[in-house]
C-alpha cells in the first residue's frame, strides 16, 4: 500500500472563456489549493477511485447537459458510449498530468470539436452554400467567404465584450 500526497487546485471558471485554458497558472487570480493525505494502490486502478467522489459543485458540464445531448445515442450504441467513455477518461488522465497535460487536453478538445463539426447542419449548410458559390449562383453579398468573415467579426466582437464583462465582475467580486 502507498500513502499518496493529493495536490488539488481548482480554477475559478469565470475566469477562462471560450476554448483555451491558460496553462500560465500564474496569471489566473483566483486559485484555490488544497492537499490532503490518501491510501493508494497507484497507477490507474488508483483514478478509477476518485469516481466515487462527490465533487458536483465543481463542474463545467453537469449531468442533465450530458443526458440532454448523449442520452440517445448512448441508449442505442454501447460501442458508442464505450468508446466516448474512453475518450473522457484518457482527457482525464492527460489533464490530471498538470499545465502541460491541460494543453494536450485543450488541443485534443479541439480537435474533437474540428471533427464533430463535419457532422453538423452547419457544416452541411457551409457546404450547400460553397456548392451554390462555385456553381455561380449567388450574388456577391452572399458569397461564402465574405459572409463568414463577416460573422466571425460580430462573433469576435461579442467574445471579446463578454471576456470583458466576466473581468469586471471577477474584479468586482475581489474588491469585495
Amino acid at each position: 500500500m502507498n500513502i499518496v500526497l493529493e495536490y488539488n487546485l481548482l480554477i475559478d471558471t469565470n475566469l477562462v472563456s471560450g476554448y483555451n485554458i491558460s496553462t500560465s497558472f500564474g496569471e489566473l487570480a483566483n486559485l484555490k489549493h488544497s492537499w490532503r493525505l490518501r491510501r493508494s494502490n497507484g497507477g490507474i486502478a488508483d483514478m478509477a477511485s476518485h469516481y466515487d467522489e462527490d465533487d458536483s459543485d465543481n463542474i463545467a458540464v453537469g449531468r442533465e447537459t450530458w443526458e440532454i445531448v448523449f442520452q440517445d445515442v448512448l441508449e442505442k450504441s454501447p460501442e458508442f458510449a464505450e468508446g466516448l467513455a474512453r475518450v473522457l477518461f484518457s482527457l482525464r488522465r492527460v489533464t490530471e498530468r498538470g499545465p502541460e497535460g491541460i494543453a494536450e487536453s485543450s488541443n485534443s478538445l479541439r480537435e474533437g470539436i474540428e471533427f464533430a463539426y463535419l457532422y453538423t447542419d452547419a457544416h452541411r449548410a457551409a457546404l450547400e452554400l460553397f456548392l451554390l458559390y462555385i456553381g455561380g449562383h449567388l450574388e456577391v453579398p452572399d458569397e461564402p467567404h465574405r459572409l463568414i468573415v463577416e460573422a466571425v467579426a460580430r462573433g469576435t466582437l461579442n467574445a471579446k465584450r463578454s471576456l470583458e464583462r466576466g473581468r469586471k465582475k471577477q474584479a468586482r467580486k475581489s474588491k469585495s
